[in-house]
């Protein structure tokens, strides 16, 4: 037996016998890119969240370009992205040629501040012939573009209010919401377009891939042609009708999810609901182990919402980034590895060098940065093992001052 310290890893994947059999099944049947799995799993996921459309993607990233492709956002245009979200959020815009515009966050949810969005709109742009003109830039502000932080629904009542107010689309980045609800609905429910990641330390994973859902039928077609070289006929589907010939309608992406991925969707999709559970019984844990630890500011969900906990972000009652970098290495020197979400965009060398918007503007994201720790989570973490976690972290913030 070893006598080496358990490491104790920031997310685990919990895969089985159930993957291995569904990953078995693609590769006796021979079609290994995307096809009858693919299907499999877009419909497990459409029955999942009631909705009409699901097309699945090779990430979560070419997901959201795909959407704002299909909404016709192009050079010119403007999408209103959170400060404190991973790159991809922003990144996604760009490769489109529009403008991220960055706006803060909710100090306690992490989520976009719709009050920031209506700050910045009134501050930034005009109306004009019924579009939102920037003053400073001449674009025009298009689409909001809101993170479900962790796996908590962000406030979509106000955001979409807001949209509607404005005439502005709204893309839903939902790569850490498979399964959250808020007032009983479904993450991933509605006209919005959302998009979901099954990264590898996602609530469900393919290995690599994500996923966009909406109720408008009519954008089907033209999702599938944007996430496959905006052929007309996939390959399936040519198989199948014994008709080889294709048009290119435009030159779209190469974003589909081939069958070996979606494989792993399928299975996992048939225990999503132990999954979750798993999930929430370990940020239950952490939250009765937390209880009374001076120092940690535990997380805090709205009343009304049902995470995924996807992470488990605490906050430092005290101290800046120095603290909060020293207390991460000491959880690493003792073979726990937590990590930390996000670093806010402004902070990035792109960043500052295309766009030059000061961390400074963006202060509670910032606020954020300096104190957060992301805490080990996934669905077969043990009960003794977030209790070493807590423990070293008691000790840490004592020996960290």
């Amino acid at each position: 037996m070893s006598d080496l310290p358990q490491e104790i890893p920031f997310s685990e994947p919990w895969i089985g016998q159930a993957e291995a059999r569904e990953v078995l099944r693609v590769l006796r049947r021979r079609w290994l890119t995307s096809g009858p799995a693919c299907a499999e799993f877009e419909a497990a996921v459409r029955e999942r969240l009631s909705c009409a459309v699901a097309v699945a993607t090779s990430s979560a990233t070419s997901a959201l370009e795909v959407s704002l492709a299909v909404l016709g956002i192009g050079p010119g245009d403007e999408v209103i992205v959170p400060a404190y979200t991973f790159t991809a959020t922003a990144s996604s815009v760009i490769h489109r040629g529009a403008r991220p515009v960055l706006c803060d966050v909710e100090a306690e949810t992490f989520n976009l501040d719709p009050a920031a969005v209506e700050r910045r709109i009134a501050a930034e742009y005009t109306q004009q012939e019924g579009r939102l003109v920037s003053r400073r830039r001449s674009g025009t502000l298009k689409a909001l573009m809101p993170v479900h932080f962790g796996g908590q629904p962000a406030d979509m009542e106000r955001l979409d209010a807001l949209a509607r107010e404005f005439g502005l689309a709204v893309v839903e980045d939902a790569a850490h919401a498979l399964g959250a609800e808020t007032r009983g609905r479904k993450v991933g429910q509605g006209e919005n377009l959302t998009v979901f990641s099954f990264y590898s330390n996602k609530n469900l994973t393919t290995g690599e891939g994500g996923m966009v859902v909406t109720d408008r039928r009519e954008l089907e077609t033209p999702l599938r042609r944007w996430a496959l070289h905006g052929l007309s006929k996939d390959n399936l589907t040519r198989t199948q009708t014994g008709t080889p010939l294709y048009d290119v309608l435009f030159p779209g992406l190469k974003a589909n999810l081939p069958d070996l991925s979606a494989a792993l969707g399928i299975a996992q999709m048939g225990r999503i609901e132990q999954i979750l559970a798993r999930r929430r019984r370990v940020a239950g844990w952490y939250d009765r182990l937390l209880q009374g630890v001076p120092g940690i500011v535990r997380p805090r969900v709205r009343a009304d919402c049902r995470p995924t906990w996807h992470l488990y972000p605490v906050l430092l009652a005290e101290g800046g980034e120095a603290r909060r970098d020293r207390i991460i290495a000491t959880l690493k020197r003792a073979h726990i590895h937590p990590s930390v979400h996000f670093i806010p965009l402004p902070r990035f060398t792109f960043w500052q060098e295309t766009f030059g918007d000061p961390p400074a503007d963006y202060p509670v994201s910032e606020n954020l940065y300096a104190r957060e720790i992301s805490l080990p989570i996934f669905p077969t973490l043990t009960m003794a093992q977030a209790r070493q976690v807590v423990a070293t972290l008691e000790e840490a913030l004592a020996r960290c001052r």
